[in-house]
């Protein structure tokens, strides 16, 4: 019990430290009437997470054994390559960031 709300606290942290600074940044370039969309990404997001455990959780108490083991090393693959897809396209963002700052004269 206490291992799953340590994990649930860690993820709700770690949501807050990708929301925040994007309100921050609406709210910096004056441009309010963003933060409904902001909102309503989060809001979209943890319901559809809720409800894709839900159908993991679901699924995977019928596997036994071997269909057990495949399933959680498929699982495990596919999040490898998501985590993979999402630090190449932070490398390819923080490039295009640094060579915009370049080229327009701008200390970051």
């Amino acid at each position: 019990m206490l291992t799953s709300f340590i994990i649930n606290f860690r993820e709700v942290l770690e949501m807050l430290l990708v929301i925040v600074p994007m309100l921050i940044y609406v709210n910096k370039i004056n441009q309010k009437s963003l933060e409904k969309y902001i909102f309503a990404g989060t809001a979209a997001g943890a319901i559809s997470s809720i409800l894709v455990g839900w159908l993991i959780f679901e699924k995977i108490k019928g596997f036994e054994g071997i269909s057990e083991q495949i399933f959680q090393g498929s699982i495990m693959i596919f999040i490898s390559m998501l985590l993979l897809y999402n630090i190449v396209i932070i490398q390819k963002q923080n490039k295009y960031s640094d060579n915009n700052a370049e080229n327009n004269n701008i200390d970051y």
